[in-house]
């Protein structure tokens, strides 16, 4: 309930009722805010305004000098700069003069950097306001004015005033940005040309670069506003202050990338003749090399000539001609490469005329280059469409160069399949080859330097369209087909198989007969590879599964190493391949060239996840009993041993899991632990696992040879059931032979130690 002794204000009706609410006090601003705003206001009266909002801020805040002083110099978060450059590049001249005046207290220093290393010089240079709105005023801190001579005075005075002050308070003509950029940079790359020539009279280098190595040159043509008058009057002013040696260090200079300054230069529009013939015609100061790096800039960055640019161009190749003529025939290739076509139909209509004049024979547009390529193919290798219906188009081009081929015996079907091509630009192709038969045949019948046909490499790269116009192309035979499949699987294009195999979605079945199936998908390469072996080793189980579905292919299938898809499965560790040749019966005791079943390659491997898998099949024990004779010794390597060896936590897991048994339980009338000993003591067995074929040549282990190879030291007694013989041998069959120590409780036999004493004797 209201207290009734309250009294509450009055409002007064004809007043804002809004006038209540202190709206500019609801949110107190810093000093640092106050004074950041003010230097970017590009109002003058709001400018003293806010300025003076920030001199009560610093009286009430009761600031100390350096503390003024340290927020005058500061940076702001969001641009990296000082107050100061915010006062340039708003041109705000009545804060860069209380920054710059005689009181130390508000003084910030001419040549502090912002964040990327610029300085008030290189903002100005940049700034739209400033030159948009040219007027001169006398700075008030005229005690540190420089003293200049008449002709740096006169440049100054058709300045802004806001740059006369800063070239008078002796700012960093040379300063650089973190991109090595000098003032000077970047006023001509602004098309401020009266500043440019006022920085390079006050001591601006002219043959300094920046980081990327873009000198002075290349800044004055990439700019995109340019008076042709005022470029030239520049350049004419900037090579009267060099020497010979100097200009053409100056013209020759180079990009990181290799770009040389006429290639901007042919890309700018308000270039003229005078210009081209002062820098690059009349001394020749670029060597041929840089000849082509400059039509490269140009057909990279011109893709609409202008017509004073054609008139620049054929000034200077007209002039360059008869030097340069073996250069011609490469300047059509640089164009394709950029799928420049204006200027490639420019090139053939205007520039063989320029030949003919001067009795130079015209360029051979079906002329092979250096690495065999013509200009067709050159244009299919860059994917440029529009060039390629240039050529085709041109009267001069022969049709026989269709079936041109490179330095690795590609022709323009390698080509299209081997940089995947667009749809339209093979179809282009192959229309114009289709009125020739036996042109088309040929093409798509040979093969490149690695013996591969353009079916086989557009498998590889899985360009369907070519794949598909390929495979339906009537003289193509299986044999080509199987190729290609083998492209596909060791690349993982399931799509490019299913072309290959006519695969029908719908019905998951191939639309070919069983029997061009087979043929297609059974036979491998010269080291007996399979699609299944070249799917199975890269681990695309997709393809996998396509092919058990599909074909007939056998699954275990062997190469000349004896190594079937599972094998190389297991080596490469690809568990989802093994679990589906698992399900598709294959063979888990196929040995290979080394004698090492596919338990033994996924154990040396160390495929731990593989192992399992192979231990929860049903022959798993078939796997185990596997054995390798060891060189120069009698001994055996085994899957156990390997085990132990390679994956001893997995041999532990195998003993505790698989060789022990426990029948019953506590409590019944049986309870029992069986150990199956059968890969711990399988030192009689191990000769049958490696081979048990009766006729082999390895000695049966008699005493005599155990004893002849191991010393007679090793072999102290055999506890066995033997009878003498004259031969002293005691003949092994399913008994075991236990080699023992001095301290072994063993009985000995008698005739046996007396040997052994007599031997050692």
């Amino acid at each position: 309930m209201l207290d009734s002794r309250k009294t509450f204000p009055t409002i007064d009706k004809e007043k804002d009722v809004r006038s209540i609410v202190p709206y500019d006090q609801s949110i107190q601003k810093s000093a640092e805010d106050l004074l950041f705003q003010a230097a970017r206001e590009s109002d003058e009266e709001k400018a003293k305004e806010k300025w003076k909002k920030f001199r009560q801020q610093i009286e009430d805040e009761n600031s100390s000098s350096n503390q003024v002083k340290t927020l005058i110099n500061s940076l702001d978060n969001h641009k990296r700069w000082a107050p100061l450059h915010y006062a340039v590049e708003a041109n705000n001249k009545y804060v860069f003069q209380q920054l710059t005046s005689g009181n130390k207290t508000y003084r910030s220093d001419i040549n502090i950097n912002g964040g990327n290393g610029e300085n008030v010089l290189h903002i100005a240079a940049e700034s739209d306001k400033i030159w948009t709105n040219k007027s001169n005023t006398v700075h008030e801190n005229a005690s540190e004015i420089l003293t200049l001579d008449s002709a740096v005075e006169q440049t100054l005075c058709n300045l802004p005033d806001i740059v006369q002050n800063m070239l008078n308070l002796r700012a960093d003509v040379n300063d650089r940005d973190i991109e090595g950029r000098t003032p000077l940079h970047l006023a001509v790359q602004n098309s401020r040309y009266e500043y440019a020539r006022a920085l390079i009279k006050l001591g601006a280098e002219i043959l300094t670069t920046s980081m990327f190595k873009e000198s002075v040159l290349h800044c004055m043509f990439s700019s995109s506003q340019t008076n042709s008058q005022k470029l030239e009057e520049l350049i004419d002013d900037i090579l009267s202050r060099l020497d010979d040696t100097q200009k053409q260090k100056f013209i020759q200079m180079t990009t990181l990338d290799n770009h040389n300054a006429l290639g901007y230069a042919l890309c700018n529009s308000a270039v003229n003749e005078s210009i081209l013939f002062k820098l690059f015609i009349d001394k020749n100061h670029i060597p041929d090399n840089q000849l082509l790096v400059a039509f490269d800039t140009l057909a990279h960055h011109a893709q609409d000539l202008t017509e004073d640019m054609k008139y620049n161009l054929t000034s200077l190749l007209n002039k360059m001609n008869i030097k340069h003529h073996t250069m011609f025939e490469h300047l059509p290739h640089i164009l394709c490469r950029h799928n420049n076509s204006s200027l490639l139909t420019w090139f053939h209509d205007e520039f063989i005329k320029i030949n003919l004049r001067n009795s130079v024979r015209p360029v051979d547009f079906n002329r092979f280059d250096s690495g065999g390529y013509t200009l067709l193919l050159t244009a299919v290798f860059y994917n440029a469409k529009d060039c390629v219906d240039v050529i085709l188009k041109q009267a001069s081009y022969s049709r026989q160069y269709l079936s041109a081929r490179n330095n690795n015996d590609e022709n323009v079907l390698h080509l299209c399949a081997k940089h995947s091509v667009h749809d339209d630009l093979f179809n282009i192709i192959w229309n114009t080859l289709s009125d020739v038969y036996q042109e088309k045949m040929e093409l798509v019948l040979q093969r490149d330097i690695e013996e591969k046909t353009p079916l086989q490499v557009a498998a590889r790269f899985a360009n369907e369209n070519m794949c598909q116009h390929l495979s339906n192309y009537a003289p193509l035979t299986d044999d080509f087909k199987r190729e290609a499949a083998r492209e596909a699987s060791a690349a993982g294009h399931l799509n490019i198989l299913e072309i290959i195999f006519a695969y029908d979605k719908e019905t998951k079945q191939s639309r070919l007969q069983p029997a061009k199936i087979q043929n297609i998908s059974r036979t491998g390469d010269k080291y007996e590879h399979t699609c299944l072996h070249f799917a199975a080793e890269k681990g695309y189980d997709d393809i996998v599964k396509f092919f058990l579905a599909t074909t007939t292919i056998q699954v275990d299938c062997l190469d000349k190493r004896r190594r079937t898809p599972l094998h190389l499965a297991c080596e490469n560790g690809h568990i989802k391949v093994v679990q589906l040749l698992l399900q598709a019966n294959a063979s888990t005791t196929l040995r290979n060239a080394h004698v090492y079943n596919c338990l033994e390659i996924a154990i040396t491997h160390q495929r731990k996840d593989i192992v399992q898998e192979l231990f929860k099949h049903s022959a798993w024990k078939e796997m185990m009993r596997n054995a390798q004779p060891i060189e120069n010794t009698e001994a055996f390597d085994t899957p156990m041993r390997k085990l132990i060896r390679y994956m001893p936590d997995m041999a532990v897991w195998l003993i505790n899991n698989k060789f022990t048994r426990i029948v019953g339980g506590p409590g019944e009338k049986v309870y029992k632990t069986i150990y199956d000993y059968e890969f711990y003591e399988d030192m009689f067995k191990v000769k049958h696992w490696y081979s048990p074929n009766p006729d082999s040549n390895f000695e049966l282990p008699t005493c005599t040879s155990l004893w002849r190879t191991r010393g007679v030291e090793a072999i102290h007694t055999c506890w066995c059931c033997c009878h003498p013989t004259g031969s002293m041998d005691c003949m092994l069959s399913d008994d075991k032979v236990f080699i023992i120590n001095d301290k072994s409780l063993i009985p000995k036999h008698e005739d046996m130690d007396m040997k052994s004493k007599a031997a050692v004797e």
